[in-house]
């Protein structure tokens, strides 16, 4: 039968009585008696072995698609042993790669969804990479909507995906945008103090200024259809958005439907809090663009998209 060590007893009593598995928060599983070891978080197995973001494994958990020793989990905060422990998802194995995590740079192009899976056959940014990159099980960090184009960064690093994600680690998101409608007075301040955009807390902008007929933010959180929100919060409507920029990694000249792979340093700076060029509040960031043909990394061309309606593009 199933037995359970939690809250003090589970640190202090990982022997034979509690062998096995918990499902509640902060529950410890262990199969070997006086183990000091009090393993890894469920969640964070789960993403460091490339399955996906510590977020959509938190999900995976809670909807029961998780098992341990054959034991289905559903709780977060239970720690496993992955050495002595059998972890699966979807009633696959889960193991770590042996493989350095790959880290990708891709320019979405308008019409193609930011997901790896489209039940409806829609394009998906992973149409646009070759095979060989498709069979790293890689996903996005992060959303970009489907009018939306520009910068995508995709990975098989649930931990950097994590850390890219998460709006504690202060990750800047920079976008050109273009609207239309009358425009009120004082926008600058107001998205930089604050707008309401419906789901209790207010969207503020790091920066924002005027790029000729377009405007230019910086944001250090990314919820759903952001910038399109804050800009409706005002009474205009964005005709065209494109990210520019993910910390101090930047599209540059990289095609619509191109990709790269991130140098050493881009993804060091990824991992440490907060990667960003100096941008003062209401002032031009201080981006030092890369010339054509300067990108360091791997170079993928664009593919061309079935079902999709995107145009065609190649890397010149």
């Amino acid at each position: 039968m199933l037995r359970v060590c939690r809250g003090k007893a589970a640190e202090a009593r990982l022997t034979h009585d509690c062998p096995n598995i918990a499902t509640r928060e902060g529950d410890v599983l262990s199969r070997t008696p006086g183990e000091a070891d009090r393993g890894l978080r469920l969640q964070v197995y789960l993403a460091r072995a490339g399955s996906g973001s510590r977020r959509a494994m938190e999900e995976a958990i809670r909807g029961g698609r998780v098992a341990v020793d054959g034991h289905i989990v559903t709780k977060l905060g239970t720690r496993v042993h992955p050495d002595a422990q059998r972890v699966t998802l979807d009633g696959d194995p889960v193991e770590k790669s042996s493989t350095p995590p790959v880290v990708i740079a891709l320019h979405k192009p308008p019409g193609v969804l930011t997901t790896t899976h489209d039940p409806h056959g829609r394009p998906t940014v992973l149409n646009l990479l070759p095979k060989a990159l498709r069979r790293s099980r890689l996903y996005p960090m992060g959303r970009l909507d489907l009018a939306s184009e520009g910068l995508v960064l995709l990975t098989s690093d649930g931990e950097l995906a994590f850390r890219v994600m998460h709006p504690r680690f202060g990750h800047e998101r920079e976008y050109e945008v273009a609207v239309r409608g009358r425009e009120p007075t004082n926008v600058v301040g107001r998205l930089m103090e604050g707008v309401d955009i419906g789901d209790g807390r207010p969207a503020r902008a790091k920066s924002v200024r005027r790029a000729g007929t377009q405007w230019r933010l910086v944001l250090t959180d990314g919820r759903k259809r952001q910038v399109r929100r804050m800009f409706e919060a005002l009474g205009m409507q964005v005709t065209k958005l494109k990210r520019i920029r993910i910390g101090v990694t930047e599209l540059g000249e990289l095609p619509p439907g191109a990709a790269r792979e991130l140098d050493a340093g881009e993804i060091a700076s990824l991992r440490g809090a907060g990667g960003h060029r100096n941008v003062e509040p209401g002032r031009p960031s201080s981006i030092r663009r890369r010339q054509p043909g300067s990108m360091t990394g791997t170079r993928y061309p664009s593919r061309s998209l079935p079902r999709s309606g995107v145009t065609r593009m190649w890397w010149e």
